[in-house]
């Protein structure tokens, strides 16, 4: 074994070739000043519904909305919250926490390459989820079923009730919104947390409204509402070009996560996956992946689990493909609007997103997790539970409201 080892050292010695790396060319861009572009939200622009007190010479706005989201309850308790797989696959599985985290590390690279405002970006990202369920959208469902009468849980109620809506409704991004204006409670002056319009609506509109389904007014007040731009579009869109940035860099992490989870937990291995990629137009990302693939085979450095290494190396290469791809086309976008010369809270225009190209890979991908992932037996089982687990506590806190109150001191 001596022998062996000396004999393997010597070949990788003789092997390695040393490697300079010119970095003067990156120092010099890091020596140049960050700019915000022209259509990047500023300080000034920051709209508050109360008045509050000064930041200070030392912070900003935008500063202090991601300081209040980070230190609030519901951000610590997405740490238990899964996404797919349930509590019990342990910490190989992302839960909401670690999403938001991974939405907010892909925001802030694509943010700053466009030059946009970086504490708003990471405020709308780190806040984004905060009205989730457990049991990821199943519990959503679910809560949404019983409030519209799909579930009986014993609501004392009549079906026209149900039909006009009574209950409202439920949706994390609506819940994620009040909980920012309403439901935290940390300043005797007002409710909630009082963060900027330009967070509340990036939140809102992270993902798609249900403007026909749920009233808007059930989860925030007139005066939210009165600011924040509602079209009678399918697709609402964010205002801030930074709120536009979050919504994008949700559907990326979650494109990378899903192929994580299904590679790592063998629902599909990673031949299949290589297999389903084979096609013209994920043509570019299939040799991204092929050739990394190749480099840990060929790597002459003693890898303890190659598998585990592959499947890190492909959901960064899926990532960084979107990334780059959104930037870049995002950049053209963004030129063309420059003589705006500055977004206010009624902007429509769409300049953060996928070329139509890509767009058509990232809706491959998701429709491969779809079908290997979403609907898998083992993810059909969790979701049963935990629809079964919602609608008993449902039930539970309706019949008897002080436990509610209870686990609130608690």
């Amino acid at each position: 074994m001596e022998s062996l080892f000396y004999e393997l050292r010597e070949r990788i010695i003789a092997n390695k070739q040393e490697k300079t790396y010119d970095i003067s060319e990156k120092e010099e861009k890091l020596e140049e000043k960050y700019g915000l572009s022209v259509l990047a939200q500023k300080d000034e622009q920051s709209v508050r519904i109360y008045p509050s007190d000064s930041v200070g010479k030392d912070r900003t706005e935008f500063q202090r909305d991601r300081e209040r989201v980070v230190n609030c309850k519901a951000f610590r308790r997405l740490v238990d919250k899964a996404q797919i797989f349930g509590s019990e696959k342990g910490d190989y599985y992302r839960t909401r926490m670690t999403h938001s985290l991974e939405v907010n590390q892909i925001a802030k690279a694509i943010a700053y390459a466009l030059k946009l405002n970086l504490d708003l970006t990471e405020a709308i990202a780190l806040g984004h989820d905060l009205g989730h369920t457990p049991f990821g959208h199943q519990g959503e469902r679910t809560l949404d079923e019983i409030l519209c009468g799909k579930i009986d849980v014993g609501i004392n109620a009549t079906q026209k009730m149900f039909e006009k809506r009574c209950f409202g409704g439920f949706k994390h991004n609506y819940q994620s919104a009040k909980i920012l204006t309403e439901i935290e409670e940390k300043y005797k002056e007002y409710p909630g947390l009082n963060v900027s319009v330009q967070v509340v609506e990036g939140v809102l509109k992270h993902t798609k409204l249900k403007p026909g389904k749920i009233d808007l007014s059930d989860f925030l007040s007139k005066e939210y509402l009165d600011k924040i731009c509602i079209s009678n579009e399918k697709v609402q869109v964010c205002s801030s070009l930074e709120g536009q940035v979050v919504a994008i860099a949700d559907e990326i992490a979650q494109r990378g996560h899903d192929v994580d989870d299904a590679l790592t937990s063998g629902v599909m291995t990673i031949d299949e996956f290589k297999d389903r990629l084979k096609i013209d137009k994920c043509r570019e990302l299939f040799d991204r992946i092929n050739k990394e693939i190749n480099d840990i085979e060929t790597s002459e450095r003693l890898i303890i689990d190659k598998k585990e290494l592959k499947i890190s190396r492909i959901v960064s290469v899926i990532i960084n493909y979107f990334i780059q791809k959104t930037i870049e086309y995002s950049l053209t976008l963004v030129s063309e609007y420059e003589e705006l010369g500055r977004i206010s809270l009624d902007n429509t225009k769409v300049m953060v997103r996928f070329p139509d190209d890509v767009e058509r890979v990232n809706g491959y991908l998701e429709q491969v997790v779809q079908k290997k992932v979403i609907c898998n037996n083992e993810v059909a089982r969790a979701d049963y539970n935990a629809s079964m687990i919602v609608q008993n506590l449902f039930a539970k806190y309706y019949k008897n409201p002080r436990i509610i109150t209870f686990l609130m001191q608690v």
